[in-house]
């Protein structure tokens, strides 16, 4: 009887579900790591790292008594098939706070959410709340603050069908008992400290030497 030889059958699907970059085997399920950054005219999710437009996005808070949403910004990555999302998310987050005052008390806290877009209609999936941060620099402390929260967040079997976008959302809420100091959040894959189009003229800001400026997250995906 002549060999029979089998024919190799491939899964087709797209870059994020078969380029895993690694499992979590409890979980039973793959993880992606995406980047967050700038384009020129939309904010991404990238699993592969390349120079953000910007390294950061700021505001000039203003004098506050109540905590104020002062940064919101959606990164977004579109799906060229369908994807299941399922497990706990790790995401990073570089923000802080820039050109404060002596004796002021500044406190924030970041929320990041998981949603759905299809276009027409987004769906919020799973958020999460960072730690509230009080910082009050007096004579020899810093008059800037960095910092890296590292936020887990339970993401419900949730269906992404071809053309729909994960979208990551962050938010930065700030209370300040004085005006002209600056909220930051860092997005740049390629984790530079500061790029030509960051500069807040005349002060420089914001400067993230020493700090991180990688926006990561590590998204979980039910492998079939």
């Amino acid at each position: 009887m002549a060999e029979q030889i089998l024919p190799e059958v491939y899964r087709k699907s797209s870059d994020y579900s078969v380029n895993y970059n690694f499992t979590d085997v409890e979980e039973g399920t793959g993880v992606v790591v995406f980047y967050a950054g700038k384009e020129t005219s939309s904010n991404v999710l990238s699993n592969k790292t390349f120079y953000s437009n910007r390294v950061s996005t700021w505001l000039l808070m203003s004098s506050q008594v109540n905590y104020t949403k002062d940064i919101d910004v959606d990164f977004d990555v579109v799906f060229n098939m369908p994807k299941d999302a399922k497990g706990k998310a790790i995401l990073s987050v570089p923000w802080g706070f820039e050109g404060l005052a002596l004796n002021n008390n500044y406190r924030a806290y970041v929320i990041a959410r998981i949603r759905k877009w299809d276009g027409a209609t987004e769906t919020e999936i799973a958020s999460v709340q960072s730690e509230t941060i009080n910082y009050t620099p007096t004579v020899g402390m810093a008059l800037k603050k960095h910092f890296m929260s590292a936020l887990d967040i339970t993401v419900p079997l949730t269906h992404y069908k071809a053309g729909e976008t994960l979208r990551l959302t962050i938010e930065v809420w700030c209370y300040n008992s004085l005006s002209g100091a600056y909220i930051i959040l860092a997005h740049d894959p390629m984790n530079r400290v500061t790029s030509d189009l960051d500069g807040l003229t005349p002060t420089g800001l914001p400067d993230w030497t020493g700090y991180p400026t990688n926006l990561i997250l590590n998204m979980p995906f039910r492998i079939n």
